[in-house]
């Protein structure tokens, strides 16, 4: 019984400094995460609208959408940051819509755990370079092993089906989402 009650003694003991050990790392790294993400969201979006000197963010159905601006205060675009499950986990993804709503302009992979070398490959140039002015009015529509025929198609990638669609999916769950509330915010 005694060596019962120090092995429990001992394990509650190192448990708790872990915790302890652990929780002081996060808030002493927290920061450092946030401003990194932020660093990435503005070079993500710098490259993807030319011309962007301010935004402004607004909560929209849960989304964060943000209103790009020039140095004049005009309007570009906007960005939107949709997250969903991907075949691994969850991929987080940068929509840039034009200021009309009715194209893509661009979008990046901001955090994706895919199988490296198939799904992963949706962070590659040539996957995202496929949404740049891509038509949205009737959704993303993902195809394979022909032809595009639409102005509203992708080409998913071989061997990494599940990937590409849950891209898809991500991008106009949002897009059904945000654009009526932008609109309304008009």
């Amino acid at each position: 019984m005694k060596v019962l009650y120090k092995m429990s003694l001992t394990l509650g003991l190192v448990a708790t400094f872990s915790g302890f050990t652990l929780a002081s790392i996060y808030q002493k790294t927290e920061l450092k995460i946030r401003e990194n993400k932020e660093r990435e969201f503005e070079s993500s979006v710098s490259n993807l609208v030319s011309g962007v000197v301010r935004n402004s963010e607004r909560e929209i159905e849960g989304y964060s959408v943000f209103y790009l601006y020039d140095k004049d205060s005009h309007l570009l675009s906007y960005a939107v940051i949709a997250g969903g499950n991907g075949y691994q986990g969850e991929i987080k993804i940068l929509v840039i819509l034009s200021k009309d709503l009715k194209s893509i302009k661009g979008i990046d992979i901001l955090e994706s755990v895919e199988t490296p070398g198939l799904g992963g490959k949706i962070t590659s140039k040539d996957f995202k370079n496929q949404f740049k002015n891509l038509e949205v009015s009737s959704g993303v529509d993902y195809i394979k092993g022909r032809e595009l025929s639409n102005p509203n198609q992708i080409q998913a990638i071989t061997g990494a089906t599940i990937s590409s669609l849950a891209v898809v999916k991500i991008i106009n769950l949002a897009l059904d989402e945000i654009i009526p509330g932008i609109k309304k915010d008009g």
